[in-house]
């Protein structure tokens, strides 16, 4: 395979008969630029123009695109106003506007858009269906360091039309294809879906809009470090959806959703809907999260299936209610909630039914066995575990069987020591008044060891979860 790169090749679409008028069809002018920079690949540049472009033919044979990118290119215009890529009104609705389909004899490294408006730079449209597709479906091809930036992406009429759409085959490319990618600066009406997408994706300072989720990732298995920061996310669908993904960075964006079409996001805005935990050490801090309007959202966060995720210092909106700020649901396990910051009109703050979920006082009255019921109705035993898995219990009962060995309640999975404890708490009804005992044992179960029924303070008992043993574990 050729390895060479020439970073300064480059030529005007221009000087090969493109005319940018709005009214010419540019199809093949650009396509004989592109040409002439292969196989070594360089840069495409469009002078100010709206270049109108028609569905590519090869041979005769239809190319599912107007702009076809085979090689290490990147297409570059002069300002993403009015310098412009137009696909014609008759381009079909299966038609994506420019297609990176690397060959896979030579290195992609850095191909990419910049500066460009990709459809109708006077009304904002664009015919056909995706801005940008990335494809990298046939073993052995790579896109590294691709790049999107200060692109201007028009909206599409296409059901599903995206600004940028890749697709990968990780059996074809366990890397994922597509890795080390920056998609910044640009204005992307139709959203953002990554499938099967690598490592050290960074989607940072866009405008991203869509009838369609906003950002829509399935990473490869084992990538890492999807970064979503510093966005302005609109969409109709929902903002963001991680399928999969270890230590996803979802920071300071700005997410509002106010019209009824988030129910293929679970109905939610921020949804990391993950089968068998695959996603680990995530971090969502520090964001602008807002239900309104018409919004059929019913959660704002919403975690399926994750390990170790952090969640703090958002600012969590909504105008209407029936709202759960954070839904930390099935087979979720050491979610650690920090200092977020809610409005009067959310309805629930958090709703948690995870393992170990730290920085959330779970109640556990319904555990108590053996006629143990809490002592009055402003003492709920409860539970809490800090974002340092030290393990807090709370609350006092009474009237439950004191023979010594007898069990009073069983603490959830992560709220469990690696080895039997025991604590002096205070009792009364026993042998000796103020004086009692439990023993917590590493399956959770507390038992009653010394003491009477009359009243059993479990206030004070605090110990280091298991899992925190030597930190919190996140694989």
């Amino acid at each position: 395979a050729h390895n060479r790169m020439i970073e300064g090749a480059a030529v005007n679409v221009k000087d090969f008969g493109a005319v940018g008028d709005g009214v010419t069809d540019d199809t093949l002018a650009i396509k004989a630029a592109i040409d002439s920079l292969t196989p070594f690949g360089g840069n495409v540049y469009f002078p100010q123009g709206i270049y109108l472009v028609s569905e590519l033919q090869t041979g005769g044979v239809p190319q599912g695109c107007c702009v076809k990118v085979e090689y290490p290119i990147r297409l570059i215009g002069e300002n993403s106003i009015y310098t412009a890529i137009r696909p014609a009104n008759s381009v079909g609705s299966t038609v994506h506007t420019i297609q990176f389909s690397p060959n896979i004899g030579y290195a992609h490294d850095y191909s990419g858009v910049e500066s460009l408006f990709l459809g109708n730079p006077n009304n904002g449209t664009r015919a056909g269906k995706h801005g940008v597709f990335a494809d990298t479906q046939a073993a052995g091809q790579q896109l590294p360091g691709f790049f999107l930036r200060y692109l201007n992406v028009g909206s599409s009429a296409v059901s599903g039309a995206l600004a940028f759409l890749h697709v990968n085959v990780p059996a074809n490319n366990i890397n994922g294809g597509l890795y080390t990618a920056r998609i910044e600066n640009s204005s992307l009406r139709g959203g953002i879906e990554l499938q099967g997408s690598g490592d050290s994706i960074q989607i940072t300072k866009n405008i991203i809009s869509a009838n369609n989720i906003g950002i829509d990732s399935n990473q490869v298995a084992g990538a890492s470090l999807l970064s979503i920061v510093d966005n302005n996310i609109t969409s109709f669908g929902g903002s963001i959806r991680i399928n999969q993904g270890l230590r996803v960075h979802i920071e300071r964006n700005n997410i509002e959703h106010y019209s009824a079409n988030s129910s293929g996001n679970d109905n939610a805005m921020i949804n990391f809907n993950c089968g068998s935990g695959a996603a680990v050490g995530g971090v969502i801090q520090k964001n602008l999260v807002s239900a309104y309007g018409s919004t059929d959202a019913t959660k704002l966060v919403r975690l399926k299936e994750c390990n170790g995720m952090l969640v703090k210092d958002n600012v969590f909106l909504t105008g209407v209610g029936g709202i759960t700020a954070i839904d930390v649901t099935t087979n979720s396990a050491n979610v650690r909630l920090g200092g977020n910051a809610y409005n009067a009109a959310i309805a629930t703050k958090i709703a948690d039914i995870g393992n170990g979920t730290m920085g959330f006082q779970k109640d556990i009255n319904s555990t108590l066995q053996n006629s143990w019921v809490k002592n009055s109705a402003s003492e709920d035993v409860k539970v809490y575990k800090d974002l340092s898995g030290i393990v807090t219990l709370e609350g006092a009962c009474k009237s439950g069987t004191a023979t010594p060995g007898t069990t009073i309640l069983t603490l959830p999975v992560g709220f469990r020591p690696a080895t039997t404890v025991r604590f002096a708490v205070y009792s009364t009804g026993g042998s000796v008044a103020g004086v009692g005992r439990v023993d917590i044992t590493s399956g959770g179960v507390v038992t009653i060891e010394d003491g009477g029924n009359t009243l059993l303070s479990l206030n004070g008992v605090r110990f280091l979860a298991s899992d925190a043993a030597n930190g919190v574990s996140f694989e």
